[in-house]
């Protein structure tokens, strides 16, 4: 069936236009008939004339975030790569405008409030998502998102292309480069998620030595050292006072609010402010803050990063995936290992796991069902096979933020153990998703001009010492006194 034509469009936050196409393919792909789904592609072509036969195909991460709601985010970093050749934002099956399994806004501007710092999604709320959908929840996997990139990209009548993947998108094209070796001509990976690695189970080591890394930037800053000396197990001694029900101003609506902040919800938070450099900056005055009693700065931190997400990223596709393919595979022997010692202890994975358990994959089955199906043999029997290591001699650039509080330079490296023609690439002090910061821009444009050789394009990019943390703020009005 031939791919509707390229036609006019707009994207999320940019004043030029672009041009998008539909991608019919089959909701069961083993089956190969029955319900379609249409895969919504969004293309900006080369700033300086004619593009070259290789576009640039923009992965986003999650899983459950769409491609085309952040490329306003993303083109800035990728103007090097723009002047000769086109951009394109594929949103995966389930996300974006590609039959999303989104959830319904919330209204209640108090209410998600309160949500921001309650972590698992009520049971209701599941309910009402699994029925909103026109989806068969268990075809929505890392394995048919692939293949069904593979149909975009023939049906466009594109040879080998370039392919960008951020976070889980760099699981994407990982498995794209495995089973289909001759369509990706080279490979970005930003914040690299190997399948090796279970989503959630090693939240909370990563983040425990992001903030490892920020209380040691502050401890070696004379001006933040002096200002916050007592930062070292600040984090741990705000936590252990929760909970804590306090009285404060929405952040938007500037009505009275009234919040009950667990240990959870605030761990949580506070690694949600580790993902962004900038955010990082905040935290030691958030922590003094909060220590004396002001939660509204924390709160207000946590709600923007909360609106952020929920406009991004379909919960649906995240649990249709991490629940099929990461947390079968996680033992609760493992689990102990990665939660000892940190502040964010079972936080994070208890969340997924009960999350899992309310979320049934196929049609008619019941919370209780898809709990027993999580914890199957079968189910973690197909869940190992996807957890192989990638072995590749595509050419791949490998890129991490030397602070990143989920995708540290550790799962790039592990990832690279099996790629032979790969190097690898970390930016100092700072966090998550970095291809748009400091020399990557660079590096991405090198690389993908001399693909063939990934160390020669990073080293000629003289990525070292050319970026830092951003100073700590000391007071709200900033880094100044």
């Amino acid at each position: 069936e031939a791919p509707e034509v390229w036609r006019p469009c707009r994207l999320p936050g940019l004043s030029e236009p672009a041009t998008c196409a539909r991608i019919p393919v089959f909701e069961d792909r083993a089956a190969k008939s029955g319900r379609k789904l249409h895969i919504h592609v969004a293309r900006l072509t080369a700033s300086r004339g004619t593009s070259l036969a290789d576009p640039l195909v923009f992965l986003a991460g999650g899983p459950g975030q769409a491609a085309s709601h952040v490329a306003a985010h993303v083109l800035p970093g990728l103007r090097r790569v723009r002047r000769k050749r086109d951009i394109l934002f594929v949103d995966l099956r389930g996300t974006g405008r590609s039959n999303p399994l989104a959830c319904a806004p919330k209204n209640d501007a108090n209410a998600d409030l309160a949500e921001v710092f309650e972590l698992e999604v009520k049971e209701k709320v599941l309910t009402n998502c699994r029925a909103s959908y026109q989806a068969n929840l268990q075809h929505y996997t890392t394995a048919n998102a692939v293949d069904d990139l593979e149909d975009v990209r023939r049906a466009l009548g594109l040879g080998p292309v370039n392919a960008l993947g951020v976070s889980y998108g760099s699981r994407v094209v990982l498995t794209w480069m495995r089973r289909h070796p001759a369509a990706v001509r080279a490979a970005i990976l930003d914040g690299v998620a190997p399948p090796q690695m279970p989503l959630f189970a090693p939240f909370a080591r990563d983040a425990q030595r992001a903030w490892r890394l920020l209380v040691r930037d502050c401890a070696a800053n004379t001006i933040c050292h002096a200002r916050f000396p007592k930062l070292a197990g600040g984090l741990e001694r705000l936590l252990a006072r929760l909970p804590q029900t306090v009285h404060l101003t929405h952040p938007v609506t500037s009505l009275p609010a009234t919040v009950t902040l667990t240990k959870a919800g605030v761990a949580m938070a506070f690694r949600g402010l580790l993902y962004s450099a900038e955010l990082a900056a905040l935290i030691p005055l958030t922590i003094e803050q909060a220590a004396a009693g002001d939660w509204q700065p924390l709160v207000a931190q946590a709600l923007l990063l909360s609106d952020a997400a929920g406009t991004t990223t379909s919960l649906g596709l995240m649990l249709s995936t991490v629940c099929a393919e990461d947390l079968p595979r996680v033992t609760a022997m493992e689990i102990a290992a990665e939660v000892s010692g940190t502040f964010l202890g079972t936080a994070a994975i208890d969340t997924a796991i009960g999350m899992c358990d309310r979320w049934p994959l196929q049609h008619g089955q019941s919370a209780a069902a898809a709990a027993t199906h999580l914890r199957s043999s079968a189910t973690l029997k197909r869940a190992q096979k996807l957890s192989v290591a990638v072995t590749s001699d595509v050419p791949t650039l490998l890129l991490s933020g030397e602070a990143d509080p989920v995708t540290p330079p550790r799962w790039a490296e592990l990832a690279r153990a099996s790629l032979r023609h790969a190097a690898h690439v970390v930016l100092t002090g700072l966090g998550h998703s970095v291809s748009g910061r400091g020399c990557a821009p660079k590096v991405i444009a090198a690389f993908l001009t001399a693909a063939d050789d990934p160390a020669a394009a990073v080293a000629g990019a003289r990525c070292e010492m050319q970026t830092h943390r951003p100073a700590f703020f000391l007071s709200p009005s900033g880094p100044s006194p």
